[in-house]
């Protein structure tokens, strides 16, 4: 199940619902994007780069009150952050879970279609 808390995404936008929506518009319009960057680092295991893209997932997810999403990306940024300080085992976590991540992601947008 995925958690959405509309109190925290209004904490980011000055209590403005209007404002939230923008963000929200704007974190849906620019999922497909952000997922196929993700995706790709992940398919060439370019690990500073995924580091990079999940960790603005973490960002912006809190900002739209998707907390566990933005829990999820912050774990998986530092399993990315620990290969790239060469503990390799943690390719394994985020092998297992980057399917998930980018699933959950895509909840997420449905889920804010309904404010928007």
């Amino acid at each position: 199940m995925i958690e959405f808390d509309l109190d925290t995404a209004l904490s980011y936008s000055g209590g403005v619902m209007e404002i939230f929506k923008e963000i929200a518009k704007f974190y849906i319009i620019t999922h497909e994007e952000n997922a196929a960057k993700i995706e790709k680092a992940f398919n060439e295991e370019n690990w500073n780069e995924y580091e990079m893209f999940v960790h603005s997932l973490k960002s912006t997810s809190l900002q739209v009150g998707a907390k566990a999403l933005s829990e999820f990306a912050k774990n998986m940024e530092f399993a990315a952050k620990d290969v790239c300080a060469g503990q390799l085992d943690k390719i394994k976590y985020i092998k297992d879970n980057n399917l998930k991540l980018l699933e959950d992601y895509e909840k997420v947008c449905g889920i804010l279609k309904e404010y928007i």
